[in-house]
């Protein structure tokens, strides 16, 4: 039988209608035969051992089996005969535990598809067979199917196996038949989607909850549809072209939670409640589902940030950071809302959300700029620390993008020129003697068109990245356009992080992008209206007087350093230097998951790892880290550029033997407090914690680059923007800076800075690889 038929033979309760003790074999192929399904053939046939066997018409006779074992529900089995192998994305063969590409050979000569070589050289190599599908083999050597390549859901950086979620879904009573697709989502590509076969009065919303507690959120589907059969081909497998295509009708594609077959259901589970619309706001939906989950819908951390917010300042409800991570569900958060407002002290709330009913024009296709005299706290922060170190400059947010199609240098200039008249940060500069934000009424930015030949592009690019900004005088904005052919060339765009920060690239590649195409088409540059700046800033400055109290209390007694084995306490000079690791998805994967199943982020699970090793290592009872958050804490903040981020100081505690979810769980309380409190002038605290390390976890949802260009990263070496510099007045103590990169691929990559004038490479080495032992032990 194949798995389709193999269901049947469940559903039906063979047994009941027939005799099948006499029955010694019920074998399974053409694919992985759910757990659930294998176990229900089990029981209907109880003298039969149920085999399962995996392999292909171009593989055979190689193929793996097992007879279904209990504790190995989900494999496939081992070699029999001929041999499997999983490999990585370079063909090399891929360790237990780690997923890749699965192979099988026999003792045969290598084969080919007649007349094809184009498609014989993708499948076959030196006798083994591609096979098409993602998997991973256990330490004994079984073979655990993840999906069909082609069928792995990405969204976000998640890669989601179909085949894991079918099995959970299997698994419900009622359910006959389950196919798992991705459909498309705007935010976060493709989210997951379930077409199923059901008996009659099938309650959804227990499912959805049966579903919720066996799988992380981001692989809980967010659409389910219910029909009468779902379409296979002639071996038994679900077509899952068709399959998405149920899901294609654009009116019903952005809800979630279909109860039938009709294109009016999404609508007919729609809400339009005050807190509906505050999801609908800040998810950026036409419709939100009275049963949807905030992560399942393209929810994230920020997003969950600017939900607490609104709902403390425009439903009256006050509400941390943590609201959405404890409470996923609509419905849950509109009872926990209601608890919370009928509390005695229900009626406090703080401003939390800038004002936008003002006398003036609140949004614009230029932004006003920010309040007079008033600096962001990273700015600040800046500032004061480069009076502190005169010869020291804060490293600015650069990029360089190799762009494979033409361009006209005056288009470059007018884009550009278009840009920084619209963004007042860009025009911004710093007065001499006060340094407080000057907005020029006209502003340029540097742009130099150089021919060069490829092999020299990249030290141009390095000269413009590391030559320094005058903040006094500006253009604080430079931007490099390196020909080396006619259709080849290197974009370098750097802006000083004193009015900058790497969300404000994001924003600025795109809309260059835009503008470019636009003036290309001889049109002008129409950009979305840009919501009041000043304001957003205003009200930044203005929760002050609610947050200092609290991070004065925070930080009270907390240590100013701590030093690591073989870090000296004389350092003299800042001599800046890294230690860098590649990690692979699928140990991105595995982080991502274990943050899922904590019901936090891989930013907090990192950092409690990376303060265990650091208070382990030095014996400290404490660790004083500071960390970098976006700053954009409403929907409508996420189009501004400037120098946004907000840096909290985190005290973390030594382990003292504690399991590391309990290290997590204290990592996300000293977060959500952070969070909570994030608008301060973190730089007037710096003195109290001067030698702070840090760690950060930033992200890039898409490659970096220009749209309307064929144009990709161009790679500079890292480290070159390290800077080296005297220290004024006492010793550097400084602690290290952990910067981890989750890359577009889902792969990790970090690193590690610190002053190789107070701590020599050996032993900055050992403190990189016992972060990376700890989260291999703990992933």
């Amino acid at each position: 039988v194949v798995p389709a038929m193999a269901g049947e033979l469940v559903n039906e309760k063979i047994a009941e209608h027939f005799d099948t003790s006499g029955v010694v074999l019920v074998g399974s192929t053409a694919a992985a035969l759910p757990p659930a399904v294998a176990a229900g053939l089990a029981r209907q046939f109880p003298n039969a051992d149920v085999v399962n066997t995996y392999t292909s018409t171009e593989a055979a006779p190689a193929q793996t089996m097992i007879v279904f074992d209990p504790a190995r529900p989900g494999s496939v089995g081992r070699p029999a005969p001929g041999e499997v192998r999983v490999t990585d994305s370079l063909g090399r063969p891929s360790p237990p535990g780690e997923t890749g590409d699965v192979w099988l050979r026999t003792g045969a000569a290598t084969r080919t598809y007649f007349g094809d070589p184009q498609a014989s050289a993708a499948v076959f190599a030196g006798g083994w067979t591609r096979m098409g599908d993602v998997g991973r083999l256990d330490e004994d050597g079984y073979l655990h199917l993840v999906d069909r390549e082609t069928d792995l859901i990405t969204s976000g950086a998640y890669k989601i196996s179909t085949l894991a979620v079918e099995d959970v879904l299997y698994g419900y009573p009622g359910v006959r038949e389950a196919a798992v697709v991705g459909v498309r989502h705007p935010v976060m590509g493709q989210m997951v989607a379930a077409v199923l076969v059901a008996d009659d009065g099938l309650d959804l919303s227990t499912l959805r909850a049966y579903v919720a507690e066996r799988l992380p959120r981001h692989e809980v589907p967010t659409r389910y549809l219910f029909v009468e059969r779902i379409p296979r081909n002639a071996g038994g497998k679900p077509v899952k072209d068709e399959l998405r295509r149920m899901f294609s009708d654009d009116s019903r594609h952005l809800g979630s939670g279909d109860s039938g077959d009709s294109g009016d259901s999404d609508r007919s589970n729609a809400v339009s409640t005050p807190l509906a619309e505050l999801w609908r706001r800040v998810l950026r939906l036409r419709r939100v589902p009275s049963d949807a989950d905030f992560f399942a819908l393209g929810g994230d951390s920020l997003r969950g940030t600017q939900l607490a917010m609104l709902v403390t300042e425009e439903l009256r409800a006050p509400v941390g950071s943590s609201f959405v991570f404890d409470h996923p569900l609509l419905a849950d958060q509109e009872k926990q809302i209601a608890a919370v407002s009928q509390a005695p002290d229900g009626g406090f709330v703080p401003d939390l959300v800038p004002d936008t009913d003002t006398d003036t024009d609140t949004a614009s296709a230029t932004d006003p700029g920010p309040p007079a005299s008033a600096l962001m706290p990273a700015a600040e922060h800046f500032v004061g620390w480069m009076r502190e170190h005169p010869a020291a400059y804060p490293e600015p947010i650069s990029i360089a993008l190799r762009i494979r199609d033409r361009l006209d240098e005056e288009l470059v200039r007018a884009t550009m020129a278009a840009l920084i008249q619209r963004h007042t940060a860009l025009r911004t500069v710093l007065d001499p003697v006060t340094s407080a934000p000057v907005v020029l009424d006209e502003g340029a930015a540097e742009v130099v068109w150089l021919r060069c030949a490829p092999e020299e592009a990249e030290a141009h690019a390095v000269a413009a990245v590391e030559r320094r900004f005058d903040p006094a005088r500006g253009p604080l904005v430079r931007v490099h356009i390196l020909q080396t052919a006619a259709e080849d060339h290197v974009l370098v765009l750097v802006v000083d992080h004193l009015v900058f920060d790497g969300w404000s690239l994001g924003i600025v590649l795109r809309e260059f992008g835009l503008c470019y195409d636009a003036l290309r088409r001889g049109s002008q540059p129409s950009l979305p209206e840009l919501p009041d700046a000043a304001a957003y800033q205003r009200w930044i400055v203005a929760q002050y007087p609610r947050t200092v109290p609290r991070w004065a209390r925070h930080l009270d007694g907390a240590p100013r350093a701590m030093l690591l084995p073989g870090q000296r306490a004389d350092a003299r000079q800042c001599v800046g230097a890294e230690v860098t690791r590649e990690l692979s998805p699928a140990f991105g994967d595995r982080w991502r998951a274990r943050a899922a199943a904590y019901a936090t982020t891989p930013f907090v699970v990192g950092l409690a790892a990376w303060a265990d090793v650091l208070t382990e290592l030095s014996g400290e009872p404490e660790v004083v880290l500071w960390a970098a958050l976006a700053g954009r804490l409403t929907p409508e903040s996420e189009s501004l550029v400037g120098p946004y981020p907000m840096v909290p100081y985190l005290r973390l505690q030594a382990s003292r033997g504690a399991a590391f979810p309990e290290l997590v769980a204290a990592a996300r309380a000293e977060v959500d407090f952070a969070v909570d409190n994030q608008c301060y002038p973190y730089e007037r605290f710096r003195p109290a914690v001067r030698f702070a390390g840090a760690f950060a976890y930033e992200k890039w949802q898409q490659a970096p680059h220009i749209p309307g260009l064929e144009s990709e990263r161009f790679p500079l070496p890292q480290g070159r923007t390290l800077m080296t510099y005297a220290l004024p007045g006492e010793p550097d103590l400084t602690g290290t800076l952990m910067r981890v990169y989750e890359q577009a691929d889902g792969g990790i990559v970090w690193r590690l800075i610190y002053n190789s004038a107070a701590i020599d490479s050996a032993a900055i080495t050992r403190v990189e690889a016992a972060f990376h032992d700890r989260l291999q032990e703990v992933l």
